[in-house]
């Protein structure tokens, strides 16, 4: 399974503990995006899927984040991934391609550490 992760990047699953697995090479600038992403989706989940208090989102872009998305709290949720398309900015994902080094390691165990992954559950709402 390890040896299988370092010669490709492509998704399989692990048989063993049942996961699809998406390797992904450490960029230390996308996990920053990507935990601060995964933190306002957990905040606005927490908050019943309303925009949460300030003291849980303090920053005003990330509060903005949660406000475009408590307005479409009633909508289908691929119709408000559609829409927020065109607020994407996908120049931010552009990569570049350049050699690096690499290694080979081959270590005793492969543990997953842990997995942090939306529960599913049924919104409502009590507004009108």
């Amino acid at each position: 399974m390890w040896r299988k992760m370092l010669r490709s990047d492509r998704v399989y699953k692990d048989e063993q503990r049942n996961l699809i697995v998406c390797p992904i090479p450490y960029d230390a600038s996308f996990m920053e995006m990507f935990y601060r992403a995964w933190g306002i989706v957990q905040q606005f989940i927490a908050a019943d899927a309303h925009l949460p208090r300030e003291v849980a989102l303090p920053r005003p872009p990330e509060r903005q984040v949660a406000r475009y998305l408590e307005d479409r709290r009633d909508f289908p949720v691929r119709a408000v991934i559609e829409v927020l398309g065109p607020l994407s900015q996908p120049e931010l994902l552009q990569g570049e391609t350049r050699s690096v080094g690499t290694s080979t390691v081959t270590p005793t165990a492969f543990i997953t550490g842990g997995v942090i992954a939306p529960v599913a559950g049924v919104v409502t709402s009590d507004r009108p």
